[in-house]
């Protein structure tokens, strides 16, 4: 017996794998990095390149086809609402955002295939705790890493962000549906 229902649920669990191992690697992998990666410019292009993919990620898992203009213009407003309240934030937290949003999509996009008769809400609450306890334990972790600091803000802004980008997914998603219908 096959542990998964088809070979595409499958990738979408090894990429939700490795975008989790990804982030507990850094854990031990920040600091060189850091020293290496100063330049602001240099930090602002590679963020601003997962911030687009990220968008990009989240739109394709909550639209179908050929979307209607009103779609486009929500699609376009969760994207300027998400970029300027997390353009406010730090280099850090702006790299939980890319990491919690991409793991916990890849996961929602895994359990649809996984019990496609479970409701896409009820798949996106099981994606939302499975990527929040992913935060936690990445938080928990650094109490025993010398280097890293344990902060409890953290964890609600890694909560935060996997809610948005399954809340933008499936809101995405029901409007996709109902404007369709009408």
């Amino acid at each position: 017996m096959s542990l998964f229902r088809s070979k595409k649920e499958k990738t979408y669990w090894i990429f939700a794998i490795l975008v989790a191992f990804g982030i507990f690697l850094g854990l031990f992998a920040n600091r060189p990095l850091q020293r290496i990666l100063t330049s602001p410019s240099v930090q602002f292009v590679l963020f601003l390149s997962g911030f687009i993919l990220t968008i990009a990620a989240i739109l394709f898992h909550g639209i179908k086809l050929k979307p209607s203009k009103i779609e486009i213009a929500i699609w376009i407003i969760l994207a300027a609402f998400t970029m300027m309240f997390f353009f406010r934030l730090g280099a850090p937290e702006r790299s939980h955002m890319i990491e919690y949003a991409l793991l916990t999509i890849l996961v929602h996009k895994a359990l649809i295939l996984r019990v496609p008769t479970r409701s896409v809400l009820k798949n996106g609450l099981l994606a939302f705790l499975i990527s929040s306890l992913t935060g936690i334990l990445d938080e928990t972790l650094q109490l025993f890493i010398p280097y890293r600091v344990f902060d409890s803000e953290d964890i609600l802004f890694n909560i935060l962000i996997s809610f948005m980008a399954i809340g933008s997914s499936i809101l995405l998603s029901y409007l996709s549906g109902k404007l369709k219908s009408q």
